[in-house]
């Protein structure tokens, strides 16, 4: 019995790291979107301040497309043109002129 109970207690640690004496949840990869919509609605706008948002490209069908996004935004230009592939998918070329990204009510949008 005592050792079935070591081993869930080993299983259960496993799903936290301690650090500094705290146990904290273990940061985990987010799954890889599987289509476009996901890889959109994956990309971070959030912001606080101005200094949250970053121009990034973000990347469509077509190639190269900046956006204004929070600064630790990932984003995949590679995986863009494999999803796009994929789904049999093209974009309207072309993209925004933006200078400067600014925090407007809480969203990163370009200027």
């Amino acid at each position: 019995m005592m050792k079935y109970l070591l081993l869930i207690i080993v299983l259960l640690m496993g799903c936290t790291s301690v650090l500094g004496g705290v146990s904290r949840p273990i940061m985990r990869e987010p799954p890889t979107p599987e289509t476009l919509d996901e890889y959109y609605a994956s990309i971070d706008y959030s912001c606080q301040t101005d200094a949250d948002c970053e121009i990034k490209d973000v990347h469509n069908c077509c190639g190269y497309y900046p956006e204004c996004v929070n600064a630790d935004a990932r984003t995949d230009a590679d995986l863009v043109g494999e999803l796009c592939q994929n789904e049999g998918m093209a974009s309207i070329c072309g993209f925004p002129s933006i200078d400067a990204c600014r925090c407007s009510e809480g969203r990163c949008e370009g200027y």
